[in-house]
This record gives C-alpha cells, sequence and structure tokens, in this order.
C-alpha cells in the first residue's frame, strides 16, 4: 500500500472506498462502516507506543495468515489495544476443471433484496465475514454475483460470491430454514461448481468457522481441500 506515503493520496482513497481512518503520533488505523461494527481494512501500530481511541461501534479485524508464516507479533499489537480473539477460521479451496458449455441460472433482480439480507443475517455472525450493506448487496444483485436456486417459485437458498481474476470466492452460502436439512445445499454448492466450470474458473475459495463441523464436511464430500491459509478474528468492544 505504497500511498499510504503520501497523505493526500491516502486522503482521496478512503474518501473514494467510503473508508474511515483514525491516527495518532504514527499510528493509523483505517475502517469499513458496517451496520454493526467497523471492519478493520488496514493498520500500522508502533509497538512502543500507546494508541488509545474512542470509537461508538464495536471494531473487528482478521488476521489472515499462513500457517507457516505466523506472526505472532502482529496479535500480541491487537492484545495490547485491547482486542479479543473472538473466533478462528479455516480456508478451504477446489481446483477446477473447465467444461466447454453454457450455464444459465436463473438471475434475480432487487425484489429478493431483504430476502437475502435478512437470511445473512439470521444465519451468520455479524462479526465472522464480511457481511455487506444492503447497498452493497444490491450491487452483489446486479452484477450478478448471487447464485440463486429457486424451487416452489421461491428463494431456496443462495451463494453470494465474488469473482478476482480467476478464482471465485463464496462469501456467503445461505439456505432458508425451512428448507433446511432437506438436501438443497449440496443441490445448490454442485451446481454452482458446475456453473463455475463453464465459467472457465479455476479455483473456488472460501473460510469456514473452525467449528462448524456440518459445513465443512459438506465441502469435503464436494471435493474441497483445506489449505494451509488460516484466520484469527479479534474484536475491540466499545
Amino acid at each position: 500500500m505504497n500511498f499510504l506515503q503520501n497523505p493526500s493520496s491516502l486522503e482521496k482513497y478512503i474518501l473514494e472506498q467510503n473508508l474511515y481512518y483514525i491516527s495518532d503520533k504514527d499510528n493509523l488505523i483505517i475502517l469499513v462502516d458496517r451496520d454493526t461494527h467497523y471492519l478493520g481494512y488496514y493498520y500500522l501500530i508502533k509497538e512502543d507506543n500507546n494508541f488509545n481511541f474512542s470509537i461508538d461501534k464495536n471494531i473487528v479485524f482478521e488476521y489472515s495468515y499462513n500457517t507457516l508464516r505466523y506472526d505472532s507479533s502482529i496479535e500480541d499489537i491487537l492484545n495490547k489495544m485491547n482486542f479479543k480473539e473472538l473466533n478462528n477460521r479455516t480456508s478451504l479451496s477446489l481446483d477446477l476443471n473447465n467444461i466447454d458449455r453454457n450455464f444459465d441460472f436463473e438471475k434475480i433482480d432487487n425484489s429478493f433484496l431483504d430476502e437475502i439480507y435478512n437470511c445473512i443475517l439470521e444465519n451468520f455472525n455479524p462479526y465472522y465475514g464480511c457481511i455487506k450493506r444492503k447497498d452493497e448487496l444490491l450491487k452483489s444483485i446486479e452484477n450478478n454475483e448471487i447464485f440463486p436456486h429457486i424451487d416452489y417459485n421461491e428463494l431456496v437458498g443462495f451463494i453470494e460470491f465474488s469473482k478476482k481474476r480467476n478464482i471465485f470466492t463464496i462469501d456467503h452460502f445461505c439456505v432458508f430454514n425451512k428448507y433446511k436439512n432437506m438436501g438443497y445445499g449440496s443441490k445448490i454448492l454442485s451446481s454452482f461448481i458446475e456453473y463455475s466450470s463453464c465459467e472457465n474458473i479455476k479455483k473456488i475459495d472460501l473460510f469456514v468457522l473452525d467449528n462448524n463441523i456440518s459445513a465443512i464436511n459438506v465441502y469435503k464430500k464436494m471435493n474441497f481441500k483445506e489449505t494451509k491459509i488460516k484466520s484469527k478474528i479479534f474484536m475491540k468492544e466499545v
């Protein structure tokens, strides 16, 4: 992040990305404003400085790391600022063989926005992963980054995902409560894998909570493999 060396460039970038920052002496924290908390985007902390700050919502930082290169000093700095470890996540990945054919899934419009937003809130801890604001989720719908499963003329479940180069990342995978334990989870994931293969995607990535054994088992049945990437989530309460 070379723009940090240029304060005017940093301020311009922050405004464009709708970010917030707190600074004190040589310390800096950049935050993304979420409905329920601030999500840590970047920080630069001098270990020998006491960085005391007050803010109106909880702050969540996620430290992703390769298990072969874990840096305990990052955790030490967060602990000094009274961040507490909240939970741990494991990365899983699926390498794909591309299929040369079309896959047209049933795209949805913004009339499903509230339904999708509420399902994510009901099924995910707001401090785990990146739960988007409604305006951000609306963009996901408009960009066809919601993969839905419709049955009985109703939205049964969906996968919210993002694309970077030739990789899909699953951000949230939801089945509505009244359709759980009916086999829809495997159906939706299998269809999404097929769609990804048709889109020349090379890999599907995701993070899952370490204690969510049922979800991990579903992914592994679909040949997802654990990677060496883990994450720790820390929170500072107001």
